[in-house]
């Protein structure tokens, strides 16, 4: 078997967030976000603005 191009495992996948309160653009990996199982409005990631003085909570509903 011969890979043509590695894959990254779910977990390694990162996004770049910006925080809508301070403004902060930050990125993470699918493993910093907590996720939440929603069975009325659908799942959903959480994740908290890293800006100290912020501590927004920021949500991501898909990893596509």
């Amino acid at each position: 078997m011969k890979i043509i191009k590695e894959g990254i495992a779910p977990s390694k996948k990162t996004t770049e967030m910006t925080c809508h309160n301070c403004g902060c653009v930050f990125e993470a990996a699918q493993e910093e976000f907590t996720y939440k199982a929603d069975q009325r409005d659908g799942d959903f990631w959480k994740i908290t603005c890293p800006t100290d003085f912020c501590r927004e909570t920021l949500y991501k509903y898909s990893w596509k």
